[in-house]
């Protein structure tokens, strides 16, 4: 505020409060078109009344009787003309409130203040004029004033950047964005802590500032609002400066000479705020340095929703983000998906290499060059990164389903390569009980080749039912094998055991040496007879043989029907003909 003598045809442009000491000679109407700002008044008196006019000759009859009286000896006097100057600055004063109330405040716009009122009494005078004018002046606000619970100040602008944009803001912080989020539009009443400025005022005219201009300066915002009729402060365009690029459509280009760093302590990247940065900073004297000559530009990166296309060809769940905060959502989802993927390729790679030498195939080229893309695209840690990573293979996402579409058929085939596996080990191991059973087992070997397979993993599920019919008959006749060939066994084993005393008994002869030497063939007949005993051991599941599982022939005793139990039979009837001749004579 300000108070000194004014010419009328001054080009005033200050904002503040100019009072006149007297009544200029031109009209009102002059001294209102040298006004150049709404926010400035001129109090201007009307003619001096005669009180006025005697008050100021009292003054100036006193300062002169003290000037004239400056001898020694005229103390007397000298305090008397003091005396008698505070009684007229008293009676000036006076005058001069009530010349005051009779004259006129004059604005740009004529507002119509009151000057009457406005000099009724000289307490808070110029806080109360200075209201009056800044109301009138600032008559189109960009935002909510009543809205706003107590005055806004450059400490709360932080508080709120921190309440808004920050992942975890103090309690101090949450409370400022309810205090002035609503008035400032930034929020909405029934949500006053969700940043929501869906309706702000102030963000329509930024962007119609914005419009067709493909960056533009903070301070020439700054320039533009902070004057009337918008009433924003600096600290307020600041703070609708970080709302645009939250909202995702612009990024602010920082002072070069001012790098800033992110609360981990790592640089800025390209010292440019985004939507996805701007709530890892604190604004702070540092940032306050980088705002200097910063500039707000288009945003050259790629929304969640066009990279969505290809995200969707991992995982189809995936959905569109509205907002930043939304954005900042779906990424870490999709960095979640490519961090599994990444653990994931090297199994499937394996995995298939190894199924492929069990069948007797060849992994193609083109799967290890896919394996080795996904693994650089499962490294990416922001969907921006991972975009970028994805259109250097592949131009649109069609083209990516397609390449991922292999990866995924090669992930069915290794997800049944163990059961697959399996069933060749059993095929390949499994004896040859009948004709038919053979064939079968034939065919089925000439279906489990891992090129088909490769390409076609969808056969998988009817190849391994195939197999399961056919184990099923497989096991069955296996069995009945095994059990039959057993029980012919035992009842070998049976007829043996009745030679048993024989045996010991010519062995003993034998070893008489008076007897002269043994009979022919029979020499050792304790160890044949213990040769024939094992050769007639019978298998503990001679019942049911453990075929079911992983086994295709007896795990303990490894039957298979090209053992004869006709070697067996001529063995026993030998010794018979040994120990027991006429018998053998007369059943011969």
């Amino acid at each position: 505020m300000s108070s000194r003598d004014v010419s009328p045809a001054e080009n005033v442009q200050t904002p503040g409060l100019v009072y006149l000491t007297s009544k200029p000679g031109e009209g009102d109407a002059k001294i209102t078109a040298a006004l150049k700002d709404t926010r400035i008044a001129i109090c201007r008196p009307e003619q001096l009344s005669t009180d006025t006019r005697d008050a100021l000759a009292d003054l100036l009859a006193a300062e002169e009787m003290k000037k004239n009286c400056a001898a020694p000896n005229q103390g007397a006097l000298r305090d008397y003309a003091d005396g008698k100057r505070r009684d007229a600055i008293k009676a000036i004063l006076k005058c001069q409130q009530d010349e005051f109330r009779r004259g006129k405040v004059v604005t740009q716009k004529g507002y119509g203040i009151q000057a009457v009122q406005t000099f009724a009494t000289p307490k808070d005078r110029e806080e109360t004029l200075a209201g009056v004018l800044l109301d009138k002046a600032y008559d189109t606000p960009l935002f909510s004033p009543k809205e706003l619970k107590k005055d806004f100040t450059e400490t709360d602008a932080r508080k709120i950047f921190a309440g808004l944009f920050s992942k975890e803001p103090a309690s101090a912080e949450k409370d400022a964005v309810i205090n002035f989020g609503p008035g400032l539009e930034l929020t909405i009443k029934s949500h006053p802590a969700e940043f929501k400025p869906d309706h702000s005022q102030a963000l329509a005219k930024f962007h119609e500032a914005l419009a067709g201009v493909p960056d533009k300066p903070v301070n020439d915002l700054k320039t533009a609002f902070c004057r009337p009729p918008y009433a924003l402060t600096q600290e307020m365009v600041t703070l609708y400066v970080f709302a645009l690029v939250r909202s995702g459509a612009w990024e602010l280009a920082l002072n070069p000479s001012a790098p800033i760093q992110l609360a981990n302590g790592k640089p800025l990247p390209g010292n440019k705020l985004t939507a996805h940065t701007l709530g890892l900073v604190k604004w702070n004297t540092q940032l306050d340095k980088a705002l200097l000559g910063a500039r707000l530009f288009a945003s050259t990166q790629k929304g969640w929703d066009e990279v969505l296309p290809f995200a969707r060809v991992l995982d189809d769940t995936l959905k569109p983000a509205a907002t930043p905060d939304e954005e900042l959502l779906r990424g870490e989802q999709l960095v979640t998906i490519l961090g599994k993927l990444k653990a994931e390729v090297p199994d499937v790679e394996s995995g298939v290499a190894v199924l492929a030498t069990k069948l007797g195939g060849t992994v193609p080229k083109s799967f290890a060059e896919l394996c080795a893309r996904l693994k650089a695209l499962a490294t990416s840690e922001s969907y921006q990164q991972f975009d970028a990573a994805v259109r250097e293979s592949y131009a649109d996402a069609p083209k990516f389903k397609d390449a991922y579409e292999g990866y995924t058929k090669a992930h069915k085939l290794r997800d049944k390569g163990m059961e697959i596996g399996q069933a060749r080990d059993y095929l390949t191991a499994a004896a040859e009980l009948s004709p038919d059973l053979k064939l079968k087992r034939d065919t089925l070997l000439g279906q489990l080749k891992f090129d088909s397979l490769f390409t076609q993993p969808h056969l998988i599920p009817a190849r391994l039912d195939s197999f399961n019919q056919w184990k099923a008959d497989y096991v069955q006749a296996y069995r009945k094998g095994h059990r039959a060939y057993y029980e012919n066994l035992g009842n070998l084993a049976k007829s043996a055991d009745a030679l048993r005393p024989r045996t010991i008994a010519l062995a003993r002869l034998n070893s008489i040496s008076e007897l002269g030497p043994a009979f022919s063939g029979t020499a050792n007949i304790t160890g044949d007879f213990a040769k024939l005993e094992d050769t007639l051991w019978v298998c503990p599941d001679a019942a049911e043989a453990d075929v079911a599982g992983a086994n295709a022939i007896c795990p303990k005793c490894q039957w298979t029907p090209e053992i004869r139990i006709l070697l067996l039979n001529v063995s026993t009837r030998r010794m018979q003909r040994i120990l027991c001749p006429q018998a053998c004579s007369k059943a011969t």
